[in-house]
């Protein structure tokens, strides 16, 4: 049991104490010839009652605190993505469809960069590893990948050109959590998480299939079934939903849409037309 925990459990004992002690107050008041004031027993009242749901409030934020932080920062405040989102909502106008084909490159990374750091502060990563976007020329079988070397998150040219919002923020939100599994397994090589913590044995397990990397070149199930690849899609799937969502209600429906399967991408370098398939993620998606 954490710290937190124990704090909130201690809370709710002391409320229920000063809720039975009232109650066994007034009726020995009641059962007594005494005269009970009125006015007395109800400011009496009032004050058990206003330190009761302050003390259970702030239990209750100290919980949800406690099991939303990830525990390799638990002295980070967490951050809620929908808030976050909502509070850079006039900066994130550029990742609305009409506006996005109208971006230069620089400007696309920039905008890409604003949900980047929207998911670092999300999943808790410190700003001293502060994750940046850039774009990188790559084969057209990779849409973005998460480069260790300098902490960033590389974008496929190609696609930073003919992609939509959707894929490229499905895409960032993909290995900014790629960047995170890492994060975890410096933080276990540091003893930041302990064996008690709920993330060592993601951070083992992350650790294990770093070491024994499938990139997909001889055996994409084997690759598509790892855990490290596995979470970073459910985690991309479920942080473009909430930006499209979010960007929706304050822009207007459609301003993101996902209802493209799969997209038509021309390879610059050969010109042949190819379709790609997102769902498969970013090492091999294609579909001629």
């Amino acid at each position: 049991m954490t710290t937190e925990g124990a704090i909130v459990i201690v809370i709710i004992i002391l409320a229920v104490i000063i809720a039975v002690g009232l109650a066994f107050l007034l009726i020995r008041l009641a059962k007594s010839e005494r005269k009970i004031n009125p006015v007395l027993t109800v400011i009496l009242i009032l004050v058990v009652i206003g330190a009761g749901y302050a003390l259970i409030n702030g239990g209750r934020d100290s919980f949800l605190k406690a099991d939303l932080t990830p525990d390799s920062q638990e002295k980070t405040d967490y951050w809620p993505r929908d808030t976050m989102i909502l509070q850079e909502i006039n900066d994130l106008e550029p990742l609305q469809e009409k506006s996005w084909k109208k971006l230069s490159p620089d400007e696309k990374v920039a905008a890409l960069q604003k949900v980047a750091d929207i998911e670092s502060r999300h999943l808790g990563i410190d700003e001293a590893t502060e994750i940046k976007v850039k774009r990188q020329k790559m084969p057209y079988t990779r849409i973005g990948q998460f480069d260790p070397t300098d902490q960033s998150v590389a974008v496929n040219s190609i696609y930073l050109d003919q992609g939509t919002p959707y894929l490229l923020i499905n895409t960032t939100c993909h290995e900014i959590y790629h960047g995170y599994e890492m994060y975890l397994v410096n933080a276990m090589a540091d003893r930041k998480i302990s064996r008690k913590q709920h993330t060592y044995d993601k951070a083992q397990q992350y650790l294990n299939e770093f070491s024994n990397y499938k990139d997909g070149s001889a055996d994409f199930a084997g690759y598509y079934g790892q855990a490290c690849e596995a979470d970073a899609r459910t985690y991309a799937e479920d942080a473009v939903m909430s930006y499209r969502t979010q960007i929706n209600a304050h822009y207007g429906r459609n301003a993101i849409n996902n209802k493209q399967k799969k997209y038509l991408i021309k390879d610059p370098g050969t010109n042949e037309m190819f379709y790609v398939i997102p769902d498969l993620d970013n090492v091999d998606g294609t579909n001629r």
